[in-house]
């Protein structure tokens, strides 16, 4: 154990006549013991601190401390009378304070260390000869920083080479030790005048966004944050914190490129605007763009730059391929190419021992973090926050790092590290995981496959909680061929256990289908039966496998098993503190199915707050989306619209269009359902062409239809241009419709009863209800199709089209009677007693034909009676004024029976 005390002659005295110094002298001892993880004592005879040794970069440590108390000591040595402070390890209780007042007094004045940790100190400072076994610290020794032109020979030539450019962008290419980098930044920062660079590291081979990210740097948003709106910095903030997040996925997911693009693009404008005043060309620095993937994505915004002009773009990079260049002759009209065949890079591990672990511990962290995070890393690793930037300071004083770029100029630094290291890299490496972890734990990094193999690089293992996340994380975010080729190339195995391994693939391949196949890659994915996991097995994955399988039974409206898979996933779910799945949405869809809308509106409240409190994006889409349909069918449209509004949010947050285009078409049928048919359509036109078309087009003809019949556009209903009318579609339905609306009876008849044939040829062969994936079957699907099929949702349409469209037609008594009990009967067996949208519809229908049939006119009023109730029921349900009205008054057929409710006076 490594000890330091600090003595102070006449303390007591120095106490009553300097308060001040005394109370700031020990302030400073603590706070620079503290730092460097010492565990502080304060007595009444003197101040000690003890030490682990064998904390990461401890000898870095302490001489951060020493230099800092030996500032604050020569600043106040005048006003003390003696002082000591004294590092040993093990020093002797009852041997301290002699040793104290013995090395305090007279000429001895000042800093001992004992020689073991003086000889570990030579790197930081200069000691005098030994006195009693302890050595006075004579300095404390700034960084011996070599000239310029020794460490980086080539500097002068490439500022001069890049000089003679005329202003064209410039790519520089060069060993990879040469220079270039070094040489490339100063010749920048002479042209940027102090005002801070904007550079982009890429890594070769490495596709995630965490390049783009990092550049803006804590020193870059302040420069920007001075001249560019507070709006703008905000969205640049938002979209930097969403694709820091997805730094070490191994794929570029939709929602992130989507992110990426837009940050990127706002991030060069922002640049260039606030360099604008004072230069004529903003000055973009690439690293390595010649072999990383990421450029694709910064070539697609460039090109998509007007202003092309005001920038002026260099690069540098190894030599590649000569096919390369050409690929990049656009971007880069000119390249120099460098040749230094005797800058092969150091070949030797020329790094201090002391400062090798803290060099070690920044390449582990380089490769997942920017440098500018390392002070919080360390210090949330319960480290010197300042050690890393000192590390950096020292390294670069030797010429071994560059600017911020944390990886040593050593060919092969890790390997040659990890072999001087020995066990003390398994330390570091704990450490590197930890906060790896810890970021994960904390939504600061988002889970993914890519995680299992850095912690398996860094020696340890993911927990089950965290594969089954990562898995999930991937599939939900598109962005899983890391898995398949892990599956292909047997590392999956090793990777997530292989006790586990089928298990998981089986949760892979059928989640993969739920939320990106069709319905017969569906059946064929849960065809395979499922692997049998270990009896002490993570529970999750046992969860997991039951809420994939109550997915799949939804869709196929199996009921029953759904009811029991649901039930067993929350069983599960009860027993797990981290890691539980999200079970709450495909529960509440289950009582949807049978029509338990009280519990499916608790459940599904549930699952958005679990959904918001795990910080997962996909599944707060997922669940406001249905939210929205669940809300719809109970009535209260209200809040069905903010919850459509948040799952349109969150989709333009993630970039998933289909899902977006969903939500926003949700939204459309909420605005038609409340009687806003202009408001609607606009929302449906929106659509046209960029969605799949068929709902999309039979709902903006359906919607012109009403305005036209409310008086509200002033097209006339037959010249309406209506959609192809295809096989069991909405279009189709939406025809008869508008055929008797127009009046057009015998034609909406005919229509009615092809329909009606048309599903009694497709009887048994319900639709698909698929719960992880936009469905654009219907317009129906997803809502209404929640709990009975399109298909036969239409068909009962029909039936009340065809119904409604003869009792016009003068029926014989014998059919007038027919259609009143067909009515009736539809009414009291198939109209469910709650959450049907449809409700006044097919309710002033049935008062409709009795009208028309000349039925008694207590029948209609008791026809009319039952339905106004059931009207005004779900009307209450609305929790704004507004919509409540309008879902009353403007839509058609509620306005329709509200006029018959005050025929017979029930208002």
């Amino acid at each position: 154990m490594v000890q330091m005390l600090f003595f102070l002659r006449f303390r007591s005295q120095l106490r009553r006549t300097r308060p001040d110094l005394i109370a700031d002298l020990e302030e400073v001892f603590a706070g620079a013991a503290k730092a460097a993880g010492g565990k502080f004592v304060s007595a009444r005879r003197m101040l000690s601190a003890s030490f682990d040794d064998s904390r990461i970069g401890f000898t870095l440590d302490i001489a951060i401390a020493l230099e800092n108390l030996n500032k604050k000591f020569a600043e106040a040595r005048r006003e003390l009378s003696g002082y000591a402070l004294i590092l040993g390890r093990d020093i002797p209780e009852g041997e301290a304070e002699h040793l104290a007042r013995e090395l305090s007094g007279g000429e001895f004045t000042g800093i001992w260390c004992s020689r073991e940790i003086a000889g570990e100190l030579e790197t930081f400072g200069t000691f005098n000869k030994p006195f009693n076994s302890y050595c006075e610290l004579k300095n404390v020794s700034p960084p011996r920083a070599q000239e310029p032109l020794s460490l980086y020979p080539y500097r002068d030539r490439i500022e001069r080479a890049l000089a003679q450019g005329g202003g064209k962008n410039t790519l520089l290419i060069g060993p990879e030790f040469m220079g270039k980098r070094d040489g490339l930044y100063h010749y920048c920062q002479s042209l940027l005048g102090g005002a801070p660079l904007l550079s982009i590291q890429f890594t070769p081979g490495d596709n995630s966004p965490s390049c783009f990210a990092d550049a803006l740097n804590p020193g870059l948003r302040a420069f920007l944050a001075a001249s560019i709106n507070k709006d703008r910095l905000e969205e640049l903030d938002s979209l930097q914190s969403l694709i820091f997040k997805e730094r070490i996925r191994e794929e570029l997911s939709p929602y992130a490129g989507f992110a990426l693009r837009r940050f990127l693009k706002l991030l060069l404008l922002s640049y260039m605007e606030t360099l604008s005043p004072r230069l004529p060309q903003a000055i973009i620095f690439l690293e390595n763009p010649l072999e990383a993937e990421g450029m694709l994505v910064f070539r697609e915004v460039w090109n998509s730059l007007e202003n092309r002009d005001s920038f002026l773009v260099f690069g540098i990079n190894s030599i590649p391929p000569d096919e390369g260049f050409r690929e990049y002759g656009s971007l880069f009209p000119r390249i120099l190419k460098f040749t230094a065949d005797d800058m092969p890079g150091k070949n030797k591990l020329d790094i201090p021992q002391a400062i090798l672990e803290p060099a070690y511990a920044l390449a582990l962290l380089g490769r997942y973090f920017p440098a500018w995070l390392f002070p919080q890393l360390f210090d949330e690793a319960g480290l010197n926050k300042a050690l890393p930037m000192k590390a950096m300071e020292l390294l670069g004083a030797e010429g071994l790092v560059e600017d911020n770029k944390p990886q040593p100029r050593i060919s092969g630094f890790i390997a040659r590290a990890e072999k001087a290291l020995g066990e003390r890299k398994e330390t570091i490496k704990e450490m590197a995981r930890g906060r790896i972890l810890d970021w994960v734990n904390s939504h600061r990094l988002s889970p993914c496959f890519r995680l299992l193999k850095i912690l398996s690089d860094l020696g340890g293992r993911a927990g089950d909680a965290l594969i089954l996340a990562a898995i999930r994380s991937d599939v939900c975010s598109s962005a899983f061929k890391g898995i398949e080729n892990a599956i292909a190339d047997k590392s999956f195995g090793p990777l997530v256990g292989e006790e586990n391994a089928q298990a998981l693939i089986w949760i892979f391949d059928t989640l993969r289908m739920l939320v990106h196949g069709t319905e017969q890659e569906i059946r064929v994915a849960f065809a395979v039966p499922v692997p049998e996991l270990p009896e002490k097995s993570f529970v999750g994955f046992k969860a997991q496998i039951q809420a994939n399988l109550t997915a799949f039974y939804l869709g196929a409206r199996e009921k029953e098993q759904a009811s029991e898979c649901a039930k067993a996933a929350l069983r599960i779910n009860q027993g797990l503190k981290d890691g539980a799945i999200p079970a709450f949405r495909l529960f509440s869809l289950e009582n949807v199915f049978k029509q338990r809308f009280s519990d499916a509106l608790e459940y599904i409240s549930f699952a958005v707050e679990q959904a918001e409190k795990s910080e997962a994006p996909e599944e707060i889409l997922r669940s406001s989306y249905f939210a929205s349909g669940i809300y719809f069918l109970y009535g209260n449209l209200a809040m069905a619209q903010r919850f459509a509004a948040k799952a349109e949010e969150t989709a333009a947050l993630l970039g998933c269009s289909e899902w977006g285009g969903r939500a926003l078409f949700l939204r459309g049928r909420l605005l038609f359902e409340a009687g806003n048919y202009k408001e609607a359509l606009e929302l449906f036109e929106s659509l046209i062409g960029t969605m799949p078309q068929g709902a999309v087009e039979a709902w903006a003809f359906r919607t012109r239809v009403f305005l036209n019949v409310t008086g509200a556009s002033r097209e006339k209903t037959a010249s309406v241009p209506g959609p192809s009318a295809g096989r069991n579609s909405d279009a189709l339905l939406f025809a008869a419709e508008a055929a008797f609306l127009a009046g057009e009876y015998r034609e909406a008849l005919a229509l009615a009863e092809s329909i009606i044939a048309l599903e009694l040829q497709d009887a048994g062969n319900e639709s698909f209800f698929f719960t992880e994936s936009p469905d654009w079957s219907s317009g129906f699907a997803q809502c209404e199709g929640m709990f009975i099929p399109p298909g036969a949702l239409r068909a009962r349409f029909a039936r009340v089209y065809k119904a409604l469209a003869q009792s016009r037609l003068l029926p014989s008594e014998e059919l007038s009677a027919e259609l009143r009990n067909e009515m009736q009967r539809l009414i009291r067996e198939e109209i469910p007693a709650d959450g049907d949208p449809n409700d006044a519809f097919y309710y002033y229908a049935w008062y409709s034909i009795l009208q028309s049939t000349g039925a008694p006119q207590v029948d209609l009023g008791t026809a009319v009676s039952i339905a106004f109730k059931r009207l005004q029921r779900r009307a209450s349900r609305i929790d704004s004024a507004e919509i409540r009205s309008a879902y009353v008054s403007n839509n058609y057929w509620n306005g329709a029976l509200t006029l018959a409710a005050k025929e017979f006076k029930l208002i």
